[in-house]
């Protein structure tokens, strides 16, 4: 019953055990592969939003501008209205509210 495996068997064995331990280790480096890949994917999309958002950052700040310098255009224009007597300072309030509830 506790019969000594032969030396061929024993060599066998070994290379069975070695190919399937070789096996396992390539799978597992696959794996590793994949989930870098998927790792580096990431961080690229993540940088390409970071990009995205700097551009929006920029763009926006752009259009604070141009409506600051819009608003202070349209305050100077009423302005020159009222002064020459075309524009009452009743109408530009009324201007003034329809625009915010239009907002």
């Amino acid at each position: 019953m506790n019969e000594k495996p032969s030396q061929s068997e024993l060599e066998q064995w070994k290379e069975t055990v070695d190919g399937e331990l070789y096996e396992e280790l390539l799978n597992r480096y696959e794996r590793i592969l994949v989930f870098a890949g998927q790792l580096q994917e990431k961080a690229r999309a993540q940088r390409l939003l970071q990009e995205k958002n700097a551009e929006l950052e920029n763009e926006n700040e752009r259009l604070k501008k141009v409506n600051s310098v819009s608003e202070s255009y349209i305050r100077l224009l009423e302005g020159s209205l009222r002064a020459l007597g075309v524009l009452d300072n009743a109408e530009v309030a009324d201007q003034g509210s329809n625009k915010d509830q239009s907002s």
